[in-house]
């Protein structure tokens, strides 16, 4: 990103364009089930490792029958990924096999008398699985990427299951207790054209139908003639396997069957297409790429030294990287097969193991003998060519073909995507560990006024084509050349809040900030924030008149206040990674508060402003504001002085009606009342009450007993509320929203409450019933109150939220003995 530069603190542009939060809208888009998922699907694998790199193996066991002018696109099947990891790509499962003498022409390749190569197999016996096809239907996932049978959300799950009854299904789980594996589209369409096309005669009926002129499908003719047989209609036991034969009579001879003005017409099309016969005669060419290993399975004749099995390894241009010949040390027995090849709860041993199968079935075969060579590394390879070297070229006619029976090959491209995918996760940890740790407020700011340009780098390949491209992108954008002009989108809550009366003087006021660094954000622009109270009495705090008193809000001012309101991403991304690798620091930054320590005077209207200034100078009071906030002290300076002033309550007695507290007051201990229905109430019930009270006082309401009265209701009057409430911060349903979708929102809560105290609680009929104003509370009696004693306390509730750390307090203002109205003493 182009610029004059930052503020000096840590400028690496993290995850996100244009912002360092990892998401481009991390508070935008509210908390919902929908924004839970999809951070989840990003970021749930974090701490998964890359996959190692992954090797594929491809055998001919779908491929058509006989030659192929266009040689043969393999598709073929990864090693499946362990559990806990992912990938960025999937492993190339391509591989393309081809014969080096065709031209493309076919008038000259048909008049060279070349055998070409052949797809050739039948069925072979085999011991497959036992359990039912719907018990494994989760055992093979075509396409998609990652390990499977992951849960749902973990990046693994792409892709499509086959159903039990899909035909392919049966030929792909080769035991009961193979692992999970993934298969490419490509082989799943391959193995589903071969399976509708299989020979629906036996050879008998295949040979019958020709002798009497039926028509007869090109599967039926080609299993009707291979040693081996094909699978009969119907047959479930047999498995079948497929090798590809190698061509023959590719020595080199241009025709072998024409004059000499074929030849010179085949030579000169031969040398226009570009066809060089090359060192090796019978030649097949796998279309490689680089590669860590490359193992090949051959079946072929007794080694000797007429004729050798050679493999070559080239290079873009042709140019030869390593000559192998086969020799006794490649044979199998005595050397063993690789362990990937023989795990029974692995994908690749059932088609290893078919086409040894084949090797014993094929009668034909009866001299050939397995030979497994492996290859490699070769960064810089194209292709691979396997053919024969002849030493006496007398031999060539006579000889028999080999054949390719299966290729595993580790791409340098797994490689390079392992290395890539190591980067990347590494990157992105150490990205969410600072997101999510004490330095993650730490980030430079942008000049304010500045035009920015970001340059985005950015290279890909095509999945349909494999054409690699790469480009550059330039994205521009100007930063404000003003701070903001309001701070309210910036304020959590207030104590005192909006409009709050009766506020303790005593207490300090305080400022909460949703931000870390609301000081900086400012400071970028040249300003600085201060507080500025106003007394309505003209009696301003010391200070605030534009002296040096003024409260700033600074570093050195505002404290860390705990991360319990997150962003809806943060939240989110917290609940993902949770107990997982990534360490959450539980006393990072989210919140900030500034404390302002200035005693306010008694029954006084104020006016907390917060102003910006340039940086060094005071608010005076004509600076304008930018948050500002009306409230009202009390006559009392804490909670505690308020208690005492209702300790010394004149206890007072009224004596009612029988029946007038159920009928009048009784009904309130359900509910709040609203407006003047208590007032009323208390007017039907027989009790003057002459508005909001001025005075403290208790007065204890009795009712005629049987013997005497008996208590039914206490009522408190306080010349301030008894019950008060603030806007606190809360995580809360939008009904309007997608489902579970949350947002925070400034709720009233109760900080301040009047109660019965704990050993008075079973005496006392409900809760207190708070009057309209809070100065006035109803306490109802149960029957068994006379001769008790009843306690009221003050209680301050606890907060634990770290913005607004409050420790229960408890006062008890009211202690009456219930004995006797004093009318009967």
């Amino acid at each position: 990103m182009d610029a004059a530069g930052c503020d000096g603190r840590s400028s690496a542009a993290q995850l996100a364009l244009l912002t360092w939060d990892l998401d481009p809208a991390p508070k935008a888009i509210e908390t919902s089930d929908k924004r839970t998922e999809t951070i989840r699907d990003r970021w749930q694998t974090v701490c998964d490792d890359a996959a190692p790199p992954a090797a594929v193996l491809w055998t001919f066991r779908f491929e058509p029958l006989g030659p192929s002018t266009s040689g043969w696109d393999l598709a073929g099947i990864a090693w499946p990924d362990p559990d806990g990891t992912r990938r960025s790509g999937t492993a190339d499962a391509r591989l393309f096999v081809h014969e080096k003498w065709r031209s493309g022409i076919a008038w000259v390749d048909a008049a060279r008398g070349i055998v070409p190569a052949m797809v050739v197999g039948g069925a072979v016996p085999c011991i497959r699985r036992t359990r039912p096809l719907r018990d494994l239907a989760e055992i093979v996932r075509v396409g998609g990427r990652g390990p499977v049978m992951r849960e749902e959300g973990a990046g693994g799950r792409d892709g499509f299951s086959l159903a039990p009854d899909d035909t392919v299904l049966a030929a792909l789980v080769g035991s009961d207790e193979v692992k999970p594996f993934r298969v490419p589209e490509t082989l799943h369409a391959k193995a589903l054209a071969d399976m509708t096309a299989r020979p629906q005669r036996d050879q008998f009926a295949a040979i019958a139908a020709l002798g009497r002129g039926e028509e007869v499908s090109r599967a039926d003719i080609l299993g009707a003639f291979s040693p081996v047989g094909t699978l009969v209609a119907g047959e479930k036991r047999a498995c079948e396997a497929r090798v590809l034969q190698s061509p023959q009579l590719d020595d080199g001879t241009l025709v072998r069957f024409a004059g000499p003005l074929k030849e010179k017409l085949v030579k000169e099309a031969l040398e226009k297409a570009g066809i060089v016969h090359g060192p090796l005669d019978d030649t097949l060419v796998l279309e490689t790429a680089g590669f860590d290993r490359l193992r090949l399975l051959l079946f072929l004749t007794p080694i000797d030294e007429a004729a050798t099995i050679v493999i070559r390894v080239l290079d873009e241009q042709g140019n030869e990287l390593e000559s192998r010949p086969v020799t006794f040390d490649d044979l199998v027995p005595p050397r063993d097969l690789p362990e990937e090849w023989t795990r029974t709860d692995m994908p690749w041993a059932a088609g290893i193991t078919d086409v040894f199968a084949f090797l014993e079935a094929e009668k034909r075969l009866g001299r050939y003998r397995a030979a497994l060579v492996e290859l490699g590394p070769h960064e810089k390879a194209a292709r691979v060519e396997i053919g024969v070297k002849r030493s006496d070229p007398q031999l060539r006619p006579f000889l028999l073909p080999y054949y390719l029976a299966a290729i595993e090959l580790l791409r340098l491209s797994e490689r390079l995507r392992f290395d890539h995918d190591t980067t990347t996760i590494d990157r992105e940890r150490e990205i969410v560990t600072e997101s999510l740790g004490p330095a993650s407020t730490d980030n430079a700011f942008l000049f304010p006024s500045s035009l920015y340009r970001c340059r985005l780098s950015w290279a890909g390949t095509r999945k349909s084509s494999g054409k690699a491209r790469q480009g550059e992108q330039s994205f521009w954008f100007r930063t404000d050349a003003e701070a903001p002009a309001r701070l309210d989108s910036f304020v959590l809550m207030t104590s005192p809040m909006e409009g709050e009366t009766h506020y303790f003087g005593g207490e300090p006021p305080r400022l909460v900030f949703a931000t870390a660094d609301i000081d900086r954000l400012y400071g970028a622009y040249g300003k600085e924030l201060k507080v500025r109270l106003q007394a309505a009495s003209g009696r301003h705090p010391p200070g605030q008149d534009g002296t040096a008193g003024q409260i700033d809000i600074s570093a050195a001012t505002l404290a860390g206040a705990g991360s319990l309101v997150l962003s809806p991403f943060e939240d989110a991304l917290v609940g993902v990674l949770d107990g997982q690798c990534i360490p959450i620091d539980g006393g990072r930054t989210r919140q900030t508060v500034v404390v302002i320590p200035i005693p306010l005077e008694p029954f006084t209207d104020y006016i907390m402003d917060v102003v910006a200034v340039p940086v060094g100078q005071h608010a005076t009071h004509e600076t304008p504001f930018i948050y500002r906030r009306h409230f009202s002290t009390g006559g009392h300076a804490t909670m505690t002085d308020f208690g005492v002033s209702l300790g010394g309550l004149t206890v007072g007695h009224r004596a009612l009606q029988a029946g007038m507290t159920m009928t009048h007051l009784a009904p309130f201990a359900g509910r709040a009342p609203m407006g003047q229905e208590l007032d009323e109430a208390f007017a039907r019930a027989g009790l003057d009450v002459d508005g909001a009270p001025r005075t403290p006082k208790v007065t204890v309401l009795w009712e005629p007993a049987p013997g005497g009265s008996r208590p039914t209701a206490i009522l408190v009057d306080a010349d301030e509320p008894l019950s008060r409430a603030r806007l606190y911060p809360e995580s809360v349903p939008d009904p309007d929203g997608l489902p579970g979708t949350r947002r925070w929102k400034l709720v009233e809560k109760e900080w301040l409450g009047f109660q019965p105290a704990a050993a008075s609680a079973g005496l006392i009929e409900g809760e207190p019933v708070i009057a309209p104003g809070g100065q006035r509370a109803l306490i109802l009696l149960r029957s068994g109150a006379l001769g008790s004693r009843i306690q009221l306390e003050l209680v301050r509730r606890p907060f634990s939220e770290p913005y607004l750390a409050v420790a229960e307090e408890r006062r008890i203002v009211v202690d009456l003995q219930l004995s006797q109205p004093p009318w009967e003493e």
